[in-house]
């Protein structure tokens, strides 16, 4: 036959016979050694294709496969090699769209007559498999240089996409997380950051990647802080550490940091990942759990010795005012009569502010006007410091609130007396009431319920506090003034207050600039009441009055007073021993005068018992501490009000009239 035929000749003399026998015409007039090297040729040529792992095929100018190996018949889902002659793509099991994107590249291949190398096709193989194709189509030249079909290869690269796209999924998982994260390797260099990572330190990834630790965190950080734990990790160790962060793209954190070990495919490690989590509202809110929990531990003594020292200040009070009403102006005595009851007020003021810290409860709850009570608070104060300026900006309808007038305007003073303090050359206090409506994000870290509230800022020009000092205000008997200049319960008895009308406070403040107080108040629907002043006259009469108090003292100058005032008058040590007195003489009793704190039997169970005994008594309840869930519990069952020792004889004779009448 002379030299062997070429490849592409070779090629084209099958395609000639194949597509003969296909149109069942005669093949050519082929000496038989002629047929047999085609035979032996055709043969050796599927061998090797099918022995070749890719996938190979070959088609006609039309299209039509004229051939393919035994990889490519088995994922075009057809018997044989054999089987797929004559077939298009159209034939096969590919969806239509992914056959015409097969066919399209075809032609153009053959049309330019260029070869086309990595096109990455989909297909829809044999059982539902969904596969990427990674194809290489060279065109097929007769040996007068015509292009007579394609040549095709294809590696099936699924799972490298899939691993790929899994790949693109984990970054964006960790390009969207705020935890920041990093990976070094075993030189201390950095392989890997995420966004988070980025934003916080405000760097472009080139800065950081390629650098070393000490070259992002300086030598000092990095040797003392870092290195240590990398090279722990690095020798096996994991690592966890919660610290506070200055970030310049977040500002101070508080983060829980990991540090993990990587390691290759053979368990050896390659480098240290580090995590950051930042953990700052966690830690706010245990914060503040646990000033609560010190705050209310605090309070409990601070109540319990609020009530002892009034019980004491009842008596001091209680003698005085006897004195008072025997005496006149003229007496050489009277103004020393008048200076022990300025003292007790001083004195009771003083434990007002212990029982506000020690939320000890609300005295007379009522709706009202919050800008009417700041704005006559702030008119009182301001004519006291006339180098305060004070400017005001209240929200006109503002939504009523229920509060105890008394214990608010204390809140008021003590927030007033605090800027003024920290403004000694003067400045401007400026007032501010709004509202606003609060959902669960904002009230969560202080326990209240979302929905309306009304909120009052008090805004001072004053030297302002730094973060430490700040987190401390509302400690007890923390104070920033000197020895002799402060009790350290202002801010302390206003957060107990605001607290106790299920209400929250917050301070900002920075060196130099001021600060700020913002009070929240749970808004209500009734209408608010006015307040009424009273005048201090004292009323007498001439019921028979029992009075019950565990204390001797508060019985002696008790009954004393009352006494005084015109009533007959009965005592009792103990619940047990009034409800024996009740029993006995319940008819010619007007009122008890109960106390709420008693050993045994305290103020509520000896109400019920007497409350069992005449469901119509009459009850003035008394205590040295201030009206807690107990007593208010005893107020709406039918007790009939509440005074609170010390107490002078016009404040008692004006409660038992009201009780009375």
């Amino acid at each position: 036959m002379g030299l062997k035929p070429t490849y592409e000749e070779l090629l084209q003399k099958i395609c000639d016979l194949e597509r003969q026998l296909r149109r069942n015409l005669p093949p050519p007039k082929w000496q038989e050694e002629d047929r047999e090297d085609l035979r032996a040729a055709k043969d050796m040529l599927q061998l090797v294709m099918d022995n070749i792992p890719q996938f190979i095929f070959w088609k006609d100018r039309h299209c039509v496969y004229l051939g393919c190996n035994q990889n490519f018949a088995r994922a075009a889902g057809v018997a044989s090699p054999e089987a797929i002659t004559g077939k298009s793509d159209f034939d096969l099991a590919w969806k239509k769209e992914e056959a015409d994107f097969f066919v399209e590249c075809d032609r153009r291949v053959m049309d330019t007559d260029t070869p086309e190398y990595h096109i990455i096709e989909p297909q829809q193989q044999a059982g539902g498999r969904q596969a990427w194709l990674d194809t290489n189509k060279i065109p097929l030249h007769d040996t007068d240089g015509r292009v007579v079909g394609i040549l095709g290869t294809y590696e099936d690269i699924t799972e490298r996409i899939q691993t790929q796209e899994t790949l693109r999924l984990y970054e964006k998982i960790i390009d969207t997380t705020n935890d920041l994260m990093s990976i070094l390797d075993t030189g201390y260099v950095y392989l890997a950051v995420n966004d988070a990572y980025l934003e916080a330190h405000r760097k472009n990834r080139r800065d950081i990647v390629g650098h070393t630790a000490m070259d992002l965190m300086g030598p000092d950080i990095f040797e003392k802080q870092v290195k240590p734990r990398l090279d722990r990790v690095l020798a096996g160790d994991t690592v966890q550490y919660e610290q506070w962060f200055d970030y310049p793209g977040r500002g101070r954190r508080y983060m829980h940091v990991s540090y993990y070990p990587y390691r290759d495919d053979n368990k050896a490690i390659k480098g240290v990942v580090v995590n950051a989590h930042d953990i700052t509202r966690i830690r706010e809110l245990e914060t503040r759990l646990t000033q609560s929990q010190k705050l209310e531990a605090i309070g409990t003594l601070a109540g319990g010795l609020a009530h002892d020292f009034n019980n004491l200040l009842m008596g001091i009070q209680g003698r005085a005012s006897l004195m008072a009403t025997e005496i006149d102006a003229a007496h050489p005595f009277w103004e020393h009569v008048q200076g022990i009851e300025e003292y007790v007020r001083s004195a009771t003021s003083l434990t007002d502010q212990l029982l506000g810290f020690a939320r000890g409860g609300k005295y007379e709850v009522k709706p009202t006007a919050i800008n009417d009570l700041v704005n006559k608070t702030a008119d009182m104060f301001g004519r006291t410091r006339k180098e305060i300026r004070i400017r005001k900006r209240f929200t006109d309808p503002l939504w009523v609130v229920a509060v105890d007038r008394r214990q608010m305007e204390q809140v008021m003073l003590n927030l007033f007396v605090n800027a003024w303090q920290a403004m000694p050359a003067g400045g401007d206090l400026y007032l501010q009431t709004e509202n606003v409506v609060l959902d669960e994000t904002v009230v969560a870290p202080h326990a209240v319920d979302p929905g309306s509230y009304v909120k009052i800022s008090i805004t001072d020009t004053g030297v302002g506090m730094d973060e430490t000092t700040r987190r401390r205000i509302f400690d007890p008997f923390f104070t920033t003034k000197g020895i002799g200049r402060g009790t350290g319960l202002g801010l302390a008895s206003s957060y107990g207050i605001i607290k106790n009308h299920d209400g929250f406070i917050n301070a900002y403040s920075e060196p130099g600039r001021g600060s700020t107080f913002s009070i929240y108040l749970p808004a209500t629907e009734q209408p608010a009441v006015t307040a009424e002043e009273k005048q201090a006259r004292i009323l007498e009469g001439t019921e028979t009055i029992l009075i019950v108090d565990d204390e001797k003292l508060v019985l002696d100058v008790g009954s004393q007073m009352l006494t005084k005032l015109g009533y007959t008058v009965m005592t009792a040590g103990s619940g047990a021993e009034a409800i024996d007195i009740y029993r006995s003489h319940g008819a010619a009793i007007q009122l008890v005068i109960l106390d709420m704190i008693m050993p045994g039997m305290s103020g509520s169970e000896t109400f019920d018992h007497l409350k069992r005994i005449d469901a119509e008594i009459r009850v003035l309840l008394s205590s040295g501490y201030s009206i807690n869930g107990d007593a208010t519990a005893i107020l709406k069952k039918g007790c009939r009000g509440f005074v609170q020792k010390p107490f002078s004889l016009a404040r008692l004779s004006q409660k038992v009239h009201e009780v009375l009448t």
